[in-house]
Order: structure tokens, then sequence, then C-alpha cells
């Protein structure tokens, strides 16, 4: 097999990249936006040692889950991988994949139906680098593994706020008063003003926050103005001038407009543009509902990886009789998660720690033992949401040393959700494992599990 051979080919599976698969002669071949079942003219694109790519040439005969894709540019952008198949179909993939990914890591448990929600239209969250096409200044998402911008007037997973704003950032960037001012970030060079623009639209209020290569953006107050005109919103300026593929910086200041308070399930917060939120509150309510509901026999809940406290704060007013702690290793984080408390009349009940969750598990619940008047050991649940990256193995290794009755685990990442679990397994007994379609049309899955220790 090498570059440029063509094959017929049938697609036998889908990949937990959204592509399709199909075997030729025994090397697996991955093949963007093919369907499973699907039988196509393949032309290999990259040969790897154990496995390669290839794109549609042709399809012979579709799948009967493939579907038209309602995007214009869908293909040509990469922001979505799966809307060439039917939602249900979309929905069942996941879950096998999920399935498939645990059971190679030598995880066996049953999994339950893909919880799900609107398919598009869910997004409330934007980011869109800016570029150049035609003269003028553009925003839009990169061809899929690359990072060449395909200019987009709207995007159909975010709602009509977001087509609203694109337009709105398009025509300030290139009014003749100020478009010799500005000019588009290239990676290459480093040099350039214009990176992202990154919004949220929460609760009826917009954040906005452009990301430049450099300390002033001209004319933001016009921008703002503008802006305003269409939304309750806030502008934020955020630098990054580091040559890296992250987006935003660590300093960030408001330009114009008011902060505002925002309930979330009944929490009030007030986020800033480097607070992380689920991007999709259908189905983060749903995740968080059933959370909510696993953890109500617990009477000490540990909640590790917990940010600037949303979620510990939804414990605590869930479960009233609870004693709440939250832990988490980034000192800026604690400190929000404090006010949040305060803020919410919970920091009777809700204690926070700052540090390594591997050092403060055992003290924590040893603590709680040892202070614990009567003869019978509280129930005690702890609760992880990390990072895609997973946990860390040491803090695996407290949470078994720990020996809590009950865990939690919410994933973004089904192979370290699988590489997790398989550690986890030595001391729990796997309860349930439920996938949520958080992100429709994209290939990313959340999942929330539920284990028990095993005495």
């Amino acid at each position: 097999m090498k570059v440029t051979d063509t094959y017929l080919a049938e697609i036998t599976d889908f990949g937990t990249d959204g592509k399709g698969v199909a075997k030729i002669d025994g090397t697996p071949v991955f093949v963007p936006y093919a369907a499973k079942g699907d039988l196509c003219k393949i032309k290999i694109t990259e040969v790897k040692k154990s496995f390669a790519e290839a794109r549609i040439v042709k399809i012979i005969r579709p799948s009967g889950i493939r579907s038209s894709a309602p995007c214009y540019k869908y293909g040509e952008c990469g922001g979505c991988v799966l809307q060439h198949v039917s939602f249900a179909a979309e929905n069942q993939l996941k879950r096998e994949v999920l399935i498939n990914t645990l059971r190679k890591a030598g995880v066996e448990c049953s999994v339950g139906d893909t919880v799900s929600g609107n398919e598009y239209g869910y997004r409330n969250k934007l980011q869109m680098p800016f570029t150049e096409y035609g003269g003028k200044i553009r925003m839009g998402f990169f061809r899929r593994g690359t990072h060449d911008a395909v200019p987009l007037d709207r995007c159909i997973l975010h709602g009509e706020w977001a087509a609203e704003l694109i337009k709105t950032v398009e025509l300030w960037a290139n009014d003749y008063t100020i478009r010799d001012k500005l000019s588009v970030y290239d990676e290459r060079t480093g040099k350039g003003l214009l990176r992202h623009l990154v919004a949220r639209y929460e609760d009826g209020f917009l954040f906005v926050t452009v990301v430049i290569n450099g300390k002033a953006l001209p004319n933001a107050r016009n921008l703002y103005e503008l802006i305003s005109e269409k939304f309750e919103c806030a502008l934020y300026l955020n630098e990054n001038t580091c040559n890296t593929n992250v987006i935003m910086g660590n300093r960030i200041k408001l330009l114009y407009g008011k902060e505002r308070e925002l309930g979330i399930r009944g929490i009030k917060t007030r986020l800033s543009p480097l607070s992380f939120l689920q991007v999709n509150d259908e189905i983060r309510d749903k995740l968080y509902e059933d959370a909510l509901k696993k953890t109500s026999a617990a009477e000490t809940i540990i909640d590790v990886y917990s940010g600037i406290g949303i979620f510990t704060a939804m414990l605590a007013k869930e479960h009233k009789n609870s004693t709440v702690y939250g832990v988490e290793i980034v000192k800026e984080a604690v400190f929000d998660a404090d006010r949040l408390m305060l803020k919410n009349g919970l920091s009777d009940r809700v204690k926070n720690y700052c540090g390594d969750a591997a050092k403060i598990l055992p003290e924590l619940v040893n603590g709680i033992l040892n202070n614990n008047n009567v003869n019978v050991k509280p129930e005690i649940c702890i609760t992880l949401d990390p990072p895609r990256k997973g946990c860390d193995k040491s803090v695996l290794d407290a949470v078994m040393r720990a020996e809590p009755d009950r865990a939690i685990y919410v994933s973004c990442n089904p192979a370290t959700l699988a590489r997790d679990l398989k550690i986890l397994s030595e001391k729990f007994r796997i309860v349930s494992v439920t996938p949520y379609n958080m992100f429709p049309r994209t290939a990313e899955l959340e999942t929330l599990c539920e284990l028990e220790f095993v005495k």
C-alpha cells in the first residue's frame, strides 16, 4: 500500500475521531466523512506503520445511516465531523465507540444509552480565529487537521446570536476608518494583531473577548457600542503574545460593559472569560442532575478537580444534610470557589482545599473518620471531574486508599476514562456508565460513571 493507491472498500466501523474505518489487507484505513456501511472508492493519502489515511473518491453504495449535511461549509470547515450521518446513528456510534474503548482497556461493564438533546444550536461558546479573505478581515474555523481558517458567516452548532456577532465584528474590523490599524496574526511569522474572537452567551448575557498579539485594541469603544446595540454584553481584551496554538493568554481585562451575575441551576455566579463551563446548557443540566442523584446517600462528599466550585456548590445546595469539600490545585480557582460559596450562603457547609489531591485526600478522609463521634462510619462519596488527560495516577491511588463508599467520575475523553477505570476497578465495582452527547455533530463525548467500593 502506498500514497495515491485506490481501492474499493467497505466502511465497517467508526474511529474515536469520527472517521470511517475500512480494512485493506488487514490494515486499518481511516476515511474522513465516511459512514459505517458505505461502499466507497478511496484514495490513500498517508501510510503509517500500523494504519493508513484515505479520502473518498466516490461513494458507490451509500450507507443506510448516511444523511445530507445541512451546513453549507461541511467538509471544508473542520468544526463538525458527523453531519453526514443521522443523529440517531451518531448517538449509537458514540455509545459503541465508548464500549469498544473500554473493552480494549480490559474494562467490562454495561453502558447505557446515549443521553442527547438538540443536535444544532446548542453551543453557548464561540471560538473563532481571525483570517484574511478577499482583502477583508473575516472569521472562521480551521480546516480539519490544519491551521488554515475557513471564513464563515454562521455556524449551525450555535444559535442566531453567533451569526449576529460575527457580522457585527466583521463590520467593525473592515471599517475604512480603522482598517489600516488592524492586521491578522500569522503564526508562521508571529506578527499581526488579531488572533481570536472568543464569546459566551449565557443566561441572555454576551461575554465577548478579543484575543490580540499586543497590548491595545484600536477603536475598541466602537466595537463595544456596535455589539451592545444588539446584546447586553461586556467586552474584554486578552493579551496572548506567545508563539503558540493556545487560544488565550493569562492576561485579561474588562474594557467596556459591566459583568453580570448569572444563575446556573440555582447557583449564583460571576463568570470571567477564563472560567470553565460546559458549552451545552441542556446536556450539562441533565448530567449534573443525574450526578446529584447518584450522590444523594452520601453524608460526606469530596469534589476533586473542583475548579471554581460550581458543581461543589450544587452538591451542597442539593444535599442539605451532607458536608461537602472541594479540592483544587489552582490557587486562583480556589479563591473564586470560596467567593462563590459566600455568595450562595454555603460557606458554613463547604470547605475548599488548595493543593494536590493525592496528598489532601488521605489526610481529609482520615480527619473525617477520626472526628466522627459515632461508631458507624459516615457514607463518603468522592466525585472526580478531571481534564481530558484524565486523573493523575497518584490521585487514583489516593482515591483507592481513601476507600470511599462511592465514587462518581465525569469524563470528557473515553480513552483516559478507560485507562482510569481499569485502575479503579481493582478496588471498585462499576455500577453504571452513561454517555452524554454534550457535543453533537463532533466526535467528542462526555461520560458519567458511578463506582461502588468493594468491601
